[in-house]
């Protein structure tokens, strides 16, 4: 038997991504998939850790289910429009 859940409650977490992220010149210039990857990105984020992501282009093909390469081409676009900054090279 399942368990019912109290209406709006999502049993986990969220992502928030603000309106002047989405409304930016920037935002609107990238890929799905880079947008994708970075909804990922943030769900690792718990306000503690920031810096300290470990999300390569493994973690990104195995989330998004792309190929390496494409991970990395979407990372590589958020990295060019300023969304992450990359730490140290993997």
């Amino acid at each position: 038997m399942s368990k019912k859940r109290r209406k709006g409650s999502s049993g986990g977490g969220f992502v928030q991504v603000f309106n002047y992220i989405m409304e930016s010149a920037a935002w609107k210039d990238l890929s799905v998939g880079a947008r994708a990857t970075y909804v990922e990105l943030k769900k690792l984020y718990n306000g503690a850790n920031n810096g300290r992501l470990g999300f390569g282009s493994r973690g990104a093909a195995n989330v998004l289910g792309k190929s390496k390469s494409m991970a990395n081409r979407y990372l590589k676009e958020l990295e060019d429009h300023g969304f992450i900054v990359r730490q140290r090279e993997s």
